[in-house]
């Protein structure tokens, strides 16, 4: 018997948009590798990521932090309904924070019509699912786990939907651990290492991402060339 596909929450799904945004402007990495968001609960997101280093505690507690103050202003969710040509040049010219409409999984080319969900000078991507109607309707953002890959060159986040006041208790708990390590581990008068500078700004990544969907969707056209060609040579030699 065949398995209905659960449908995403729209609740983890709209936290998926927020915690993104936040990601790009800490970690500048603007490309989504997957998503899982069929719990009303507990999510997980993960972004393609060069650095052959983790984040470090600072840099996750700022992105849950961002989040959440996203969450706060209770932003508008826009979802729009566009030609597939029209927003590919539109967002081309002018990304949303570094962010290109795609992930890295291409749309497929028989799909001509697209649905954006756009928050505002934060995220905006190509997610036919349904979403909330504001920011502030997913309540709060906690991140429970990074998940390094450096070999596949990902970066995993595995977070939770609580209310603001849990949040707020765990980021205060974050907060203290962060600052306790940084001050037993970096000697008196000696400045912490810092992060190493970004190497490509957000219009560079967001160039190299059309170009790789731009390629992945060459590569697809040409596979499905091949397909009907061969099916074609195969009717040929029935008929004979």
């Amino acid at each position: 018997m065949a398995t209905t596909k659960k449908a995403k929450d729209p609740i983890t799904d709209t936290a998926i948009h927020i915690l993104k945004g936040a990601i790009v402007n800490v970690l500048n990495t603007p490309l989504t590798i997957s998503s899982e968001c069929k719990s009303s609960s507990k999510g997980r997101l993960t972004v393609a990521f060069e650095s052959p280093t983790k984040p470090t505690d600072a840099q996750v507690l700022q992105i849950e932090e961002l989040s959440n103050a996203k969450i706060q202003e209770n932003i508008e969710i826009e979802v729009i309904n566009i030609d597939r040509h029209v927003a590919e040049e539109k967002y081309r010219k002018e990304p949303v924070n570094g962010m290109y409409i795609y992930d890295k999984a291409p749309v497929p080319a028989s799909v001509t019509n697209l649905s954006l969900v756009h928050i505002p000078g934060w995220s905006v991507n190509c997610c036919p699912s349904s979403h909330l109607k504001s920011t502030g309707e997913v309540g709060a953002i906690r991140i429970i786990g990074v998940n390094h890959r450096p070999l596949k060159h990902e970066l995993e986040f595995s977070f939770e939907i609580g209310s603001p006041s849990s949040v707020a208790s765990s980021s205060s708990s974050k907060s203290s651990k962060s600052s306790t390590t940084s001050s037993t581990s970096t000697p008196t008068n000696t400045p912490a290492s810092t992060v190493p500078p970004k190497t490509l700004t957000p219009k560079q990544l967001t160039n190299e991402l059309i170009h790789m969907i731009l390629e992945a969707s060459s590569s697809s056209s040409a596979s499905s060339s091949a397909s009907s060609s061969s099916s074609s040579s195969l009717a040929t030699e029935e008929e004979k």
